[in-house]
C-alpha cells in the first residue's frame, strides 16, 4: 500500500511539474512552418466543433416561408462579422496566425459550401 501511495503522489505531484517545466523551458515545439502532429489537429479540432455544437445549440432553421429574408440576413452577418477571419468572395484572409487555419467559407468546392 505505501508503494501505490508513493506512486500515486509522483504522478499527481511530478508529472504536472514535468508538463510546467517542459514548456517553461522552450522545450515545446512552437515552429510554424511545420505541420502541426495529427494528434493535436484531431484535438484543436475536436475542441473547435464541441465548442460550436455549445455555442450554436439554440439556433434554429428559418421557416420556409421566410427563407429569402434568412439567406439575406445571414449574408449580412457573414460580411459584417465573419468575412474579417472567413473571407469575401474573391479575397481570401490569408491569416496564418491562427490554429487551426481559419476555413475560407467562400470558396467553391470546399466542404462548407
Amino acid at each position: 500500500m505505501k508503494n501505490f501511495l508513493v506512486g500515486f503522489i509522483a504522478a499527481v505531484v511530478i508529472l504536472p511539474i514535468g508538463a510546467l517545466a517542459y514548456f517553461r523551458l522552450g522545450m515545446a515545439e512552437t515552429r510554424s512552418d511545420v505541420l502541426p502532429p495529427a494528434w493535436e489537429t484531431r484535438l484543436i479540432t475536436s475542441a473547435v466543433h464541441a465548442s460550436v455544437r455549445r455555442s450554436a445549440s439554440e439556433i434554429h432553421a428559418p421557416s420556409l416561408e421566410n427563407l429569402d429574408d434568412a439567406i439575406v440576413a445571414g449574408g449580412k452577418l457573414y460580411f459584417e462579422g465573419c468575412a474579417g477571419c472567413h473571407g469575401k468572395p474573391g479575397k481570401p484572409e490569408l491569416d496564418l496566425s491562427h490554429y487551426p487555419p481559419v476555413p475560407q467559407l467562400w470558396q467553391e468546392g470546399t466542404k462548407y459550401l
